[in-house]
């Protein structure tokens, strides 16, 4: 089975707590193996460098809410080098949900 992280930054313009349960609504219809959910406050990245240090090894999906989630291009670029290192998929909420 795929073993999955979902990680989500909070935004101003989102609620965190609703965005969350959407979230959970498509990943169950997937039917992935639930890692973890990480998320970080806005502008902060402590939460998202965990996860690439410490669980990229284990799973091999990071789901995300959208592109924009992770503003920071320095850490967006760590994500994908990292993923695509680790053999990572990156997967994004606003794509499936179309």
């Amino acid at each position: 089975m795929t073993s999955v992280i979902v990680y989500y930054q909070e935004q101003d313009i989102l609620d965190t707590q609703q965005t969350i349960q959407e979230m959970k609504r498509l990943f169950l219809k997937q039917k992935w193996n639930f890692q973890g959910l990480f998320i970080d406050q806005k502008n902060d990245y402590e939460v998202l460098q965990e996860v690439i240090h410490t669980h990229f090894k284990k799973i091999d999906i990071i789901f995300l809410y959208n592109r924009n989630n992770i503003a920071d291009e320095f850490y967006w670029q760590l994500l994908i080098q990292t993923a695509t290192i680790e053999n990572v998929q990156i997967i994004f909420y606003s794509d499936l949900h179309l």
